[in-house]
């Protein structure tokens, strides 16, 4: 192809620019340079003017396409010296136009204002002075920031600037919010402009800790070994200029400006106005307290905090200027924040022209892959005719029909701007790359549009060993002298983007910044969870940046349990409120699921409604409800029907009740007419149960073993060279426990067979060489011919004809790693059921590339009883939950009357055809079970009847300011202790030695040593000779010397152990299992 390249660089830009363009192109002119280029060559120039890209940074690339014009391809760095073709200005003109600021960021920017002059008043206390320079211990009896609120509580009262101090001791566990006591009693949260001021300066530093907002806890501790003492509440001296005067001022205008603006009916706004004013001061405490000052001869003055220099700890900035930048840095950050969310293109890079273009290029009218571009059209349609509204999407397509694809062709068809931006975020940590990867390569985008975010180092280097390589980026954590929480290090890979000033101190690091400049960043959702989490502080305004300027797609959203679901849910709900589109895919989406999704999306969407409309949005409920706006579009997606688009209404809060429900009919009709076009279809998968005699795990174990011999029978294949019969199977199992056992057994009663165990617990690089291999093996579409040829396998096959076997299976045992997101195709699997979505989720990998109709002859078996129940009846308790861990049921009243599959799954003459059907059916009782158990636990936060949790309750409750809603509801269950361990080698006795790394404090980070352990802690057992996939410590060491990763990390492991009796066994064919003492 023939490029141009066009420099709009200002100041040291233009001569980086010059100097990377020289490299690869001829000058045609000043700043023009052309030349004929391979796409691999292009690519390269992008990549090294996006690492060097500044704010002064703008080149773009025109590409001649045959059309006697030149076709803009991408500009790196500022895209606003090119119009929206490429064109380049011939001159500027600049226009003068008022800006109108809109109320609400009025309000929130004189609450942010005044929160940061307030916020550290408490530092003045004698006892924090002398903290800092070293003459007092660090836990105070009542920290810094209710001492803060309690004192402009009192000077806002009349006080004067001792009597508040001497106010303050008596007035400490008073929880009062403004003029209003919120702690157990209350039952709903900020109602004014007060309140929201108070909350700013209370919560700026953590979220109240209490299970109901009260000051005990993080805030007042009485549980301290020494009672609070006069230093605490005795101030150093006196404010520094006019504080109080300006404290003063600052609350009249706000109060004026938000008059008549207090009550439950504002309950929504002021919730809105705290998330901003909120997120802001955060902001600009951060970026504040991080700059170093000169040093100070006068230590007279209250200071605000210290610095580490090279010759020790010294006093950095002083108080008064320090809550004077932060007053300044929050207003200005709240205005800066609303313009974001408002054109979050003008300040951050979107996708560029010739990946958009890639991206909504249409699939193949005659392939399975049709049914995107119907949707693509009708989501177009819903754009054009619903400009501003935002857009919910549930993508309900089936397995293999290209989700991943259309959620991204989707996200860029509902972008109201030409230059895309959007995340998808995915639940498994492992498979972040390996999408970012699939994108790239089904849709040829290249680094310069995309960035992964993982929390595994070792992880990348051994993907990147097999792909391309990257530079290792690991970010910091964040320390300060208020104690604020260590942030999530994020490790990065991708291109640079450049970031507007404002947010280059937020963003020091160039990994943290691909974060928020990415236009396509591929995260685990980890990172962005803290979006929806306030008090995680830090991290929660860098994840939420990202919500605010990027749409939000969610993979396999109904692959969380029901408590890590309602994390993701607050995701949704701010995304509504930021007016971003969220895109939801799953091919068997529930309906509480649906219904909780739905509700999040509506309850952000009202309030981003409140917040803009003011003092209009409490009038609704006079209007005719003809003049209702759209509030946001929903649109249902899949491969069997046509789109569906609706556009839901602002209603006024007592018809809400009855849109859920309306909105409920809508989804219920949808999948009728769904799992009816699915019934057409050919059967691709087809279950048969395997009957027990008895409810034991000697009678299961015999059970899978007889359906294993049977399905490799029934489809087995025959290699034309050696006459060898060969398939690939999965026995999918609950836990890592029962799939090494399993493992173990099937590879003692089927000496034929090579068996395999995929799970989480085993050294990296060894579940790094397991999923390259099952990655390539059961790669599928285009046939057998790339495992027939594979050399491991010709020497299996090759040796059971020199031995005259006549076959060999090829068996992976696997936990529910394998359920979701793995491209793998398997010829047939048994499967242990957990739930109704595990049974269709693990089916999903059977036949999956291929999708052969499979008639009458059944390639998946189920056991009668899961191993769990099994389990359960030999200790005499057949009665206990078995559809948990991972499931559904719960114990006591919340227990499955049944546990028998034969009839709680939807069996005819003893056959199940596996669709969605399963799960979303009514006559599956497992699945309606299922649904009961999975409203009972998310309704409470996000459901139809608002409670004392509720995150979607028009009228907030107090609790959401407090942490123990959040904590109560992590994405990620935190019971159990996570153990580092690794693999070394003793050079003296030349073996193997399992060590445990020991940290020296008591919490993790604060350094530590690998320590040996003996076998009473981590015991060995050899690898039976069948055991397939797996490594010896040597070729292990060999592949890290080779792939060039550090032993330390790629030869470790994190365990999770639930006991100190715990004690752990290395199979080195099937990995690592925890053994409780009394096994």
């Amino acid at each position: 192809m023939h490029v141009i390249f066009i420099s709009a660089c200002q100041k040291r830009a233009i001569r980086r620019s010059r100097a990377i363009l020289d490299s690869y192109a001829l000058r045609a002119g000043e700043r023009c340079w052309m030349s004929p280029m391979t796409t691999e060559g292009l690519q390269e120039v992008r990549a090294a003017l996006a690492r060097s890209a500044t704010r002064q940074t703008s080149v773009a690339c025109y590409q001649n396409d045959g059309r006697r014009r030149m076709k803009l391809l991408w500009i790196v760095g500022a895209r606003g010296r090119f119009g929206p073709e490429g064109h380049f200005p011939a001159g500027y003109r600049r226009i003068t136009t008022p800006v109108r600021v809109s109320e609400w960021v009025r309000h929130a920017g004189l609450a942010a204002r005044l929160a940061g002059l307030l916020h550290d008043l408490g530092k003045y206390s004698l006892k924090f002075q002398e903290k800092l320079r070293g003459k007092a211990e660090l836990a105070d009896a009542v920290r810094h920031e209710w001492i803060s609120l309690k004192l402009w509580q009192a000077v806002r009262s009349g006080m004067d600037w001792k009597t508040a101090w001497a106010n303050v001791y008596t007035k400490r566990l008073e929880m009062f919010i403004g003029k209003r006591e919120i702690c157990n009693a209350s039952r709903y949260g900020l109602a004014s402009a007060q309140e929201c001021v108070d909350a700013l300066v209370s919560t700026h530093h953590g979220l109240f800790s209490s299970r109901l907002p009260c000051p005990e806890g993080r805030l007042v501790r009485e549980n301290l070994p020494c009672p609070p003492d006069d230093a605490l509440f005795t101030p150093w001296s006196e404010p520094e200029g006019s504080f109080g005067e300006l404290a003063q001022r600052l609350d009249k205008r706000l109060s004026a400006a938000a008059v008549g603006m207090a009550g439950e009916a504002w309950i929504p706004y002021w919730r809105s106005v705290f998330l901003y004013a909120r997120a802001a001061l955060v902001f600009a405490d951060h970026t504040v307290s991080a700059l170093e000052c000169p040093p100070n001869k006068d230590t007279s003055p209250a200071f605000a905090n210290t610095h580490v220099a090279p010759d020790g700890r010294r006093l950095n900035q002083r108080l008064a200027e320090h809550l004077s930048r932060v007053s300044e840095k929050a207003a200005d950050l709240v205005w800066r924040m609303a313009n974001l969310v408002e054109r979050p293109e003008a300040s951050l890079t979107g996708l560029q022209p010739c990946s958009l273009e890639a991206v909504l290029r249409p699939a193949d009218p005659e392939s399975r892959f049709a049914w995107q571009n119907t949707a693509a059209d009708a989501l177009a349609e819903a754009r054009e005719a619903y400009p501003t509204s935002g857009a919910l999407v549930f993508n309900m397509a089936g397995t293999g029909s290209g989700k991943t694809r259309m959620n991204v062709r989707a996200a860029c068809v509902l972008s109201r701007s030409d230059a895309p931006r959007f995340s998808i975020a995915l639940n498994l940590r492992s498979l972040t790359l390996q999408t970012g990867r699939a994108l790239q390569c089904q849709l040829g985008l290249s680094d310069s549009d995309l960035a992964t975010v993982i929390g595994d180092d070792v992880t990348r280097k051994l993907f990147n060993a097999s792909n391309i390589k990257e530079k290792e980026n690991i970010a910091a954590p964040w320390s300060d002298d208020d104690g604020n929480p260590a942030e999530t290090e994020a490790l990065t890979s991708g291109g640079n983007w450049p970031l507007p000033a404002w947010l280059e101190s937020f963003f020091p690091k160039p990994q943290e910044r691909r974060i928020v400049g990415a236009p396509l960043l591929v995260s685990t959702i980890d990172y962005l969870i803290a979006a929806g989490e306030p008090h995680r502080q830090g991290h929660h305004v860098k994840a939420l940046l990202r919500l605010m300027s990027a749409d939000l797609v969610l993979d396999e959203i109904d692959s969380y349990d029901p408590e890590s679901l309602v994390a993701v849910l607050r995701l949704v709900q701010w995304c509504a409120f930021f007016g971003r589109n969220v895109i939801c895919s799953s091919a068997t989406l529930s309906r509480p699921v649906a219904q909780a999704v739905e509700a999040a999306y509506a309850s952000g969407a009202e309030m981003a409604r409140a917040l803009r409309h003011g003092k209009s949005a409490c009038t609704d409920e006079e209007k005719p409800r003809s003049e209702a706006k759209t509030l946001y579009v929903l649109a249902f997606i899949d491969d069997a029907l046509p789109p569906l688009i609706k556009a839901v209404p602002h209603v006024p809060e007592k018809g809400r009740a009855e849109r859920a429900a309306a909105l409920l009919a809508l989804y219920d009709s949808r999948v009728s007419a769904q799992l009816e076009a699915i019934a057409a279809l050919p059967v691709y998968r087809h279950a048969e149960l395997l009957p027990m005699a008895e409810e034991s795990v000697s009678t299961w174990m015999g059970a899978v073993t007889a359906g294993v011999q049977k399905l490799h029978a029934r489809h087995a294949l025959t290699d034309a060279r050696s006459g060898v019969a060969y398939s690939f199977g999965l026995v999918r199992v609950a836990n890592i426990a029962t799939a090494v056992d399993v493992a173990r057994h099937l590879a003692k009663e089927l000496p034929q067979a090579r068996v395999a165990c995929y799970h989480a617990n085993d050294w990296h690089i060894a579940r790094f060489h397991k999923e390259k291999r099952l990655d390539f093996l059961l790669s599928r579409a285009e046939g057998d011919r790339h495992i027939v040829a594979d050399h491991e396998i010709r020497a299996f096959l090759d040796e059971a004809a020199h031995e005259e076997r006549p076959d060999v299976p090829f068996i992976v045992v696997a936990t529910p790693v394998e359920e979701v997101g793995r491209d793998h195709d398997f010829d047939w699997a048994v499967l242990d059921v957990s739930s109704a979505q595990s049974l269709v989720q693990a089916a999903g990998r059977v036949n999956r590339h291929r999708l052969r109709p499979c008639g009458d002859a059944p390639n998946i078996a189920v056991p009668q009883f899961n191993w769990r129940h099994c389990r359960n009846s030999d200790r005499g308790e057949p009665r206990a939950p078995a559809f948990c861990w991972p499931g559904y049921e719960g114990k006591d009243k919340e227990r499955y009357s049944i546990h028998d599959l034969a009839q709680i799954l939807p069996w005819r003459e003893g056959r199940l055809v596996i669709t969605a059907d399963v799960r979303l059916g009514e006559d599956c009782r497992l699945g309606r079970r299922d649904d009961k158990a999975i409203a009972k636990r998310l309704f409470p936060y996000f459901g139809p009847e608002t409670g004392e949790y509720s995150f979607v309750a028009e009228r907030s409750p107090a609790a959401l300011l407090s942490e123990w809603v959040y904590n109560e509801t992590p994405l990620r269950n935190r019971t159990g202790r996570t153990e580092m361990w690794r693999l070394g080698h003793d050079v003296e006795r030349l073996g193997d030695v399992y060590e445990a790394f020991v940290y020296q404090g008591e919490r993790r980070g604060t350094g530590g040593q690998w320590v040996e352990r003996d076998e009473r802690s981590f015991r060995e057992v050899d690898a039976l000779p069948n055991a397939w996939l797996w490594l010896d410590a040597e070729t292990m060491r060999a592949q890290c010397e080779a792939v060039g990763v550090d032993e330390e990390r790629a030869l470790s492991a994190e365990l999770v152990s639930y006991s100190d009796t715990d004690r752990w066994e290395y199979d080195k064919g099937f990995g690592i299992v925890r053994r409780p003492a009394a096994e």
